[in-house]
């Protein structure tokens, strides 16, 4: 706590593409501003290494991540949803945050500025709360 003011930085990682996807980020959020006002969020989508991907497949052969990964291309080391993917559930997910908190300070985990400039975030110096 610092000068009667206390920090909350919140993560929404991993994010996943499914059914109800929509319905269930706007829950997320409006539970989450229900309880407390985010000084910063930050959001990486599911981008998970092949490392992981046999790890998966190996302890847990009937996991839904397994058919999530074939969806997914290689880029920089990671599979990840492809971009109008990733920006379709980012501005989603923005939109609802700034329903509630126009000034809420949102970062992309592991995103290039390119992507922060389309979803109308300032890539100068992509700080995360992982960093």
């Amino acid at each position: 706590m610092t000068n009667g003011f206390t920090e909350y930085l919140l993560r929404i990682d991993p994010i996943f593409l499914f059914s109800q996807w929509r319905e269930e980020y706007r829950q997320l959020v409006d539970q989450i501003f229900d309880i407390c006002t985010p000084t910063m969020i930050t959001m990486g989508e599911y981008r998970p290494t092949n490392g992981l991907i046999n790890h998966i497949k190996t302890r847990f052969p009937s996991s839904k991540l397994i058919e999530v990964e074939k969806n997914l291309k290689l880029d920089a080391g990671k599979k990840r949803y492809h971009r109008e993917t990733r920006e379709m559930l980012y501005g989603y997910i923005i939109e609802q945050i700034k329903k509630r908190n126009k000034s809420a300070q949102i970062s992309l985990c592991k995103e290039c500025g390119t992507i922060w400039k389309q979803m109308g975030l300032n890539p100068v110096g992509m700080n995360c709360n992982c960093m």
